[in-house]
């Protein structure tokens, strides 16, 4: 919330009030479906907690990968749905005004997706009383959020070319918490590299690059093609039932 708090402040200083409107429908609705899904997970601090403290680390990767793996079936399903459905939505909700809020949200819905992948090893380090280095990766966003309002004093940029910093800041962002997440406990890398979570994140990154560009050229309505994304997260899901229920019930245990 801090960073959401600061970006409007910048936005404001450098380019102006009608581009912190724009960013506000923006940042609103391509960040919910992250904060609906993440909400759910915040279970993962106590279970690691524990795990830390009785130096089960094999049971923590297997807590890990499974909640990884569900976060991208989850997340990524509705943060996709969102950025598919943008188009019809902004229109249906603003007017005309809200087809040139597109972009804009589209570029939060891949700012909230690459974000959402921290939230099993944000825990991870909290839990492993490694709280500087979340730390020091909310301070680092933070100063690149203000370099903006000088930069603008010097060079005319627009709430895309910002929106676009600042997604690169915060992939940058995340490469720190998955270093020291990776340095501390050793499942990073073991959890991406796990067959069922790549092919989930390939499988629904390709499906949303593909229907996207049908939806531009008007081959397929953004309506249609949020539809077909959906029977292919629920494919996925159906495929993975095993894992989502092994870890359910191991969350409720």
């Amino acid at each position: 919330e801090m960073c959401i708090r600061d970006r409007r402040y910048s936005i404001g200083l450098s380019i102006g009030l009608e581009a912190v409107a724009v960013y506000e429908v923006a940042m609103r609705l391509g960040r919910t479906g992250r904060d609906l899904i993440s909400s759910g997970f915040s279970a993962l601090y106590s279970s690691f907690s524990i795990l830390i403290r009785q130096k089960e680390f094999d049971e923590m990767k297997i807590i890990t990968t499974d909640a990884l793996l569900l976060l991208c079936l989850a997340g990524g399903g509705l943060i996709g749905g969102i950025y598919l459905i943008a188009p019809t939505l902004l229109q249906f909700w603003l007017g005309d005004i809200g087809t040139t809020m597109v972009e804009p949200t589209r570029i939060v819905c891949a700012w909230a997706a690459i974000t959402l992948l921290n939230t099993p090893f944000w825990y991870q380090l909290l839990a492993g009383k490694s709280e500087r280095h979340a730390a020091q990766a909310i301070w680092l966003h933070t100063l690149s959020v203000f370099l903006i309002i000088p930069a603008a004093m010097w060079i005319d940029i627009s709430l895309i070319d910002v929106l676009l910093y600042w997604l690169a800041g915060s992939i940058l962002t995340q490469v720190y918490l998955f270093y020291y997440a990776e340095r501390r406990f050793g499942l990073v890398v073991a959890s991406f590299s796990s067959a069922a979570t790549a092919t989930v994140i390939i499988v629904q990154l390709l499906a949303v690059i593909a229907l996207a560009v049908l939806s531009a050229a008007e081959i397929v309505s953004p309506f249609a093609a949020t539809v077909i994304f959906g029977f292919l997260v629920i494919a996925l899901l159906f495929i993975n039932k095993s894992r989502i229920l092994s870890w359910y019930q191991a969350s409720l245990a």
